[in-house]
């Protein structure tokens, strides 16, 4: 039996549709807050080793890695719907069950779909054998970034090798990577749409 104030699994369900049926079969942007949510949730399912054992944010972590390993959109769904405060009450030990079975149930939008894939840079991270994610940043948008940024994790380090092949590159926290791609995306876009309006003008 849960707790007062405790999330349930239905009520998770019932978190998730409300979310679910806030996309159609087009893809519809996400505001910062919402990619910030999403990203807190993925920050939280890949630091495992800094999380204490039995301690709600350790809960919502295990139920975030769960629902990532199933779906990806179920997951993305749930950092939208949720946060992990709230999502660390949840005790019930059927929750993937009975989440699973509603997914198996409902329409998944297509809209849906094409907005995890086009926000990968706040999914959680996972090891591949790929070529690491590299995109163009102007120094313009570090520079506003770095004046702005309100993170936990603002250290900076330099690393230079003994190999002449290899560049030297800047290190910074993948939390506050995430935030910059962000930034430089929002940046990217903002510039797109004031080009546009000026050919209209023109």
């Amino acid at each position: 039996m849960s707790l007062p104030g405790n999330l349930t699994s239905s009520e998770l369900v019932d978190r998730l549709e409300a979310e679910r049926k806030e996309f159609t079969e087009e893809y519809l942007p996400l505001t910062n807050k919402q990619l910030r949510g999403v990203q807190k949730c993925s920050h939280l399912v890949g630091n495992r080793d800094t999380i204490l054992r039995n301690t709600p944010k350790k809960r919502a972590r295990d139920i975030l890695s769960h629902l990532w390993q199933h779906s990806k959109e179920v997951y993305f769904l749930c950092a939208l719907a949720t946060h992990p405060t709230a999502l660390g009450t949840l005790k019930s030990p059927d929750y993937l069950r009975v989440v699973l079975r509603w997914w198996s149930k409902v329409d998944h939008p297509k809209g849906l779909a094409e907005t995890v894939e086009r926000h990968k840079e706040v999914l959680p991270y996972r090891k591949t054998n790929g070529p690491p994610y590299r995109t163009n940043l102007r120094d313009t948008d570090l520079i506003n970034f770095l004046q702005t940024y309100s993170g936990e994790q603002r250290s900076l380090a330099i690393r230079i090798t003994d190999d002449e092949n290899e560049l030297p590159a800047i290190e910074i926290s993948r939390e506050m990577c995430q935030e910059l791609i962000m930034f430089a995306m929002e940046s990217t876009r903002t510039r797109l749409m004031i080009s546009e309006q000026d050919q209209d003008r023109g």
